[in-house]
C-alpha cells in the first residue's frame, strides 16, 4: 500500500495466528501490529512508541471505526452494499496518532477486505 510517498505493507507473519503486522516496505522489522480481539468486536492497533488506537466493527461490518483511547472516534468506514461493494471513509476527527500513522486508514480497508475474503473461502 502506497501513501503519502511511503510504501507500506501488511502482512500476516504465521497463519495460524490472529495478527497482522505492518512496516515500511524494504524493511524487516514491524513497526505496528493489529491483534482483533477473540469473540468481540474490538481489536488492538498497537503503534510506536506505545501508543494504540481501537478498531471497532459492528456486528454485520457494516461499519468499522478507529477510536482513540479515550474512545472517542476517529475514524468511520462504512460499507456500501450494491452490486459492488463500496466503501465510504469519513475522518471525524483530526488526531496527531493519525497524522504520524497516516497507513492506519489503509489498515482498515485490508482488514475489512481479508474478513470478506476468509468469510467467501477463497
Amino acid at each position: 500500500a502506497r501513501i503519502f510517498e511511503k510504501n507500506w505493507e501488511f502482512y500476516e507473519p504465521k497463519w495460524w495466528k490472529n495478527l497482522i503486522e505492518i512496516n515500511e516496505a524494504g524493511k524487516e522489522v514491524p513497526i505496528a501490529s493489529y491483534k482483533p480481539a477473540l469473540l468481540k468486536s474490538k481489536g488492538k492497533i498497537l503503534l510506536p512508541y506505545g501508543e494504540s488506537l481501537v478498531l471497532s466493527i459492528n456486528l454485520f461490518s457494516t461499519t468499522l471505526e478507529i477510536l482513540d483511547h479515550y474512545n472517542s472516534r476517529l475514524v468511520l468506514l462504512k460499507r456500501q452494499l450494491t452490486f459492488r461493494t463500496n466503501y465510504e471513509i469519513q475522518i471525524e476527527r483530526r488526531s496527531e496518532v493519525l497524522d504520524r500513522n497516516p497507513w492506519v486508514l489503509l489498515l482498515i480497508i485490508y482488514v475489512e477486505i481479508n474478513k470478506n475474503r476468509r468469510r467467501s473461502g477463497s
